[in-house]
């Protein structure tokens, strides 16, 4: 039923067999037949009820690394080709409407928010990526949590942090456990556009008061806020938190060591919580909880992002597409995907949660933020992971680096 590559070339929009029926081909960067990822069963749950319900209906997936599935679809699509439908990550929804990669879906999303808006939880700007237009429809959510292994806290002989300092300290009493334990996973690598900084940098960032990227476009992430964000990345090193495998360290990496053991406390997504504790010895060992601020007691606003469903500009089959995405978004599988530890996009799926689920819940509510990364997204979050290496790990003076960096970008795009 479901093909299943880890890279694929650029296939063909959906094609209608002899028989009569669609294949629709869907590019995914969840794997359904993955042994690690509960998201995986989730979606191969989902592959076959809707064949089930759909007997005209043939799914053939493809699967791409996160951070190259964005570059793969504008590629196809600039040459008429493409999939039907694809994941697309919400704060990227600008730079392939720009590319014309994805198509709008008005005509579909309309009728189906009139019906089930008042339940859709997701924001929907987002989607529209700056416009009036929807594009894309988000079939989940995530957060960025504080991750701690209770039992390694205990026996480091450390309470769960309740400060940002608090944080910094643990990690470097957590490294001085015995074998190889790092107190912080942290993962400075331009791989995955340095997605491990960015996610970790943008939190902190919003909790000193600070802005990534302005409304009108211009980086603005060289305030105070930003080097009080770097000053704390590196008091977590001067506590021995993290060291310079930290250089050669992904977000894909970091899960991994999590996962083996090997990483005591990180910041990291919800929607990676349930892979990270089928590792061996972690289970119900790892904990979470909002990120903390810099005073006890408080919290800094977490990242909202998501993945979400939109159509290729070049399917020739939208109206089975669409039928495509509705079943993501149906009660049914949204329950069966926060039984994977994901967070639902339907509030009523909230109604027997787990508490942790809920707590997740409540703290995108009440903290939660999101962010409209620019068209050149990849290589802005890459550079500005280059210059945190040079500064953790070179010596680099901040607020000089910062400021180098944000100038080049805002007159590449001619801010003043």
């Amino acid at each position: 039923m479901a093909g299943v590559v880890a890279v694929a070339a650029c296939g063909s929009a959906g094609t209608s067999g002899d028989d009569g029926a669609v294949t629709l081909e869907v590019w995914s960067v969840i794997d359904p037949e993955s042994t690690t990822d509960p998201r995986g069963a989730a979606f191969q749950d989902q592959l076959e009820v809707f064949e089930e319900s759909h007997p005209d209906f043939k799914v053939n997936v493809t699967v791409y690394p996160f951070a190259k599935i964005a570059e793969e679809l504008i590629r196809a699509s600039a040459t008429g080709r493409g999939p039907d439908v694809v994941d697309v990550y919400d704060p990227v929804v600008p730079m392939h409407i720009a590319a014309e990669s994805i198509q709008p879906l008005d005509d579909y999303a309309g009728p189906w928010l009139d019906e089930f808006g008042d339940d859709y939880i997701f924001p929907l700007e987002p989607l529209r990526g700056g416009g009036d237009s929807i594009y894309a429809m988000a079939y989940e959510m995530r957060g960025q949590v504080l991750w701690y292994r209770q039992d390694l806290l205990d026996q480091a002989g450390v309470a769960a942090p309740t400060s940002l300092s608090e944080v910094a300290a643990s990690a470097g009493a957590l490294s001085e456990l015995p074998g190889d334990v790092t107190g912080f996973g942290f993962g400075l690598s331009t791989d995955l556009a340095g997605s491990d900084l960015v996610e970790k940098f943008i939190p902190l960032l919003w909790g000193f008061g600070g802005e990534y990227i302005g409304e009108d476009g211009r980086a603005e992430f060289n305030s105070h806020a930003g080097v009080q964000a770097i000053e704390w990345l590196l008091s977590v090193r001067d506590n021995g938190g993290y060291g310079e495998g930290a250089l050669r360290t992904n977000s894909d990496d970091v899960l991994a060591q999590v996962r083996a053991g090997t990483a005591a406390m990180t910041v990291g997504g919800t929607q990676r919580v349930a892979s990270a504790r089928t590792g061996d010895g972690v289970g119900e060992n790892l904990v979470t909880a909002p990120i903390p601020g810099a005073e006890p007691g408080t919290v800094v606003p977490t990242l909202v992002e998501g993945w979400t469903y939109a159509i290729g500009a070049n399917s020739e089959h939208p109206d089975e597409a669409w039928e495509f995405i509705k079943a993501k978004l149906t009660s049914e599988y949204q329950v069966r995907s926060a039984d994977a530890g994901v967070l639902p996009v339907l509030a009523s799926t909230y109604e027997n949660g787990s508490p942790e689920l809920l707590s997740w819940r409540d703290y995108l509510a009440e903290h939660g933020r999101s962010v409209h990364y620019p068209e050149d997204w990849s290589e802005l979050n890459t550079d500005l992971t280059a210059a945190v290496q040079d500064i953790i790990f070179h010596d680099a003076p901040v607020q000089e680096t910062l400021d180098e960096l944000a100038e080049a970008y805002n007159s590449e795009h001619g801010f003043d």
